[in-house]
């Protein structure tokens, strides 16, 4: 198992914060957001683990630096999420990974869930009323069948978290379909879009419940507050 991680964006809507760091680098507990994700990930066994970097890489490089393998996203500041995620391709064809966002906190014990259902594409999901903000998901007989903001509230079973695992055997598919969106020029696109894609290529996508346990994706500056709050829920 192999873990692609997006940490290049700007994270502007936390203003003065991630003016001169990346939001990843914030610290919560008492070290930066992406190490609780790190060094998690090597508890669990998964010590093959890709950081795609662009804003304010060279502080994510230096704490990080001799763990894992940085991917370089040049353009970070004027593409979309689906252009950090295509770097990951020449190292995660052929492998089962997990793809996530660096701005997620979460109980460990969710990332270990999706150790359990090997050769399915699964996605994480929390199971509560959403809000508009929310990026959706309508889940029927254990199915993801649609992921996305549009979603009518009044429809939706819960929030995608945005971390996603995909299997060896829909690996090459899902880049695939992810350069198609980046060459359509699908600026607004993500994870989820790339996910629901392949269903046309008969591969179901299952949820993997949150279960009530804590996690936040650290959007705001309240969300830094929250977050800190939650962790000591661990």
């Amino acid at each position: 198992m192999k873990a692609l991680i997006t940490a290049a964006g700007l994270g502007t809507r936390l203003g003065n914060l991630t003016q001169n760091t990346n939001k990843c680098l914030l610290e919560i507990g008492g070290k930066p957001l992406l190490r609780h994700t790190v060094d998690m990930l090597k508890k669990l066994g998964i010590s093959d683990i890709y950081i795609v970097v662009g804003h304010c890489a060279g502080l994510i490089e230096k704490e990080f630096e001799g763990e894992v393998t940085f991917l370089h996203n040049r353009q970070y500041s004027s593409t979309s999420l689906l252009s950090s995620v295509v770097l990951g391709k020449d190292h995660l064809v052929g492998s089962d990974f997990i793809v996530m966002t660096g701005d997620s906190l979460m109980h460990p014990k969710i990332m270990g869930s999706f150790l359990e259902e090997p050769g399915q594409v699964l996605a994480s999901v929390e199971l509560k009323a959403c809000d508009e903000e929310d990026f959706k998901a309508i889940i029927k007989n254990d199915k993801i069948v649609a992921m996305s903001k549009e979603i009518p509230l009044h429809q939706a079973s819960g929030e995608f978290t945005a971390m996603v695992r995909v299997p060896k055997e829909a690996s090459m598919a899902f880049f695939e379909e992810t350069e198609k969106f980046i060459q359509d020029g699908g600026t607004k696109k993500y994870i989820a879009d790339i996910v629901m894609f392949l269903q046309n290529r008969n591969f179901e996508v299952r949820p993997v419940y949150t279960n009530g346990l804590p996690r936040i994706e650290i959007d705001f500056p309240q969300d830094l507050e929250r977050a800190r709050e939650i962790y000591k829920q661990f």
